[in-house]
């Protein structure tokens, strides 16, 4: 990140957050990765938070929703291969994050408002975080819970 011109963030993990990737794994700046494939929604998130996403996903599968899950690990990134997902999968994102609104959901906004076939829609915190015991009872608090996901991921594939 050094060597680019210009103002760049890449997310990384929290010290007691499992390993997504074994460690050669190569990430670029402006890239994502696509960590599980479904055909009803394309769910979008980095960081932390990503864990969250792909429980939320194991659950929508048990119900019958498979959605694609994206790593955006960078911004800014090159939506090409979220939109090439969603397009196969009814053209709807869904990004999640664990912050306020202008990170990732604006991201793909911007990107999505150049296209007339993909809509992207965003959850962000919707409340200061509080102390809690658990990640997923802060995430909870928020707005942005594994319950949340998946009642809003269940809206828009029922779309």
């Amino acid at each position: 990140m050094a060597n680019i011109d210009g103002m760049c963030y890449m997310r990384t993990h929290r010290p007691a957050a499992p390993f997504v990737y074994p460690s050669d794994e190569k990430l670029e700046l402006r890239g994502c990765k696509q960590v599980r494939s479904g055909n009803h929604l394309t769910l979008v998130s980095c960081g932390y938070m990503l864990f969250t996403v792909l429980e939320a996903a194991e659950r929508l599968a048990a119900q019958g929703t498979e959605c694609n899950v994206f790593d955006a690990y960078t911004l800014p990134l090159d939506p090409a291969p979220i939109f090439q997902a969603a397009r196969a999968a009814g053209g709807a994102i869904l990004t999640v994050e664990d912050n306020y609104t202008g990170g990732l959901d604006a991201e793909l906004a911007e990107w999505t408002a150049q296209t007339n076939d993909i809509r992207a829609f965003g959850m962000t915190a919707r409340r200061m975080p509080k102390s809690a015991k658990t990640a997923g009872e802060v995430f909870a608090h928020t707005g942005v819970g594994l319950e949340h996901i998946i009642q809003r991921a269940t809206e828009l594939a029922a779309r």
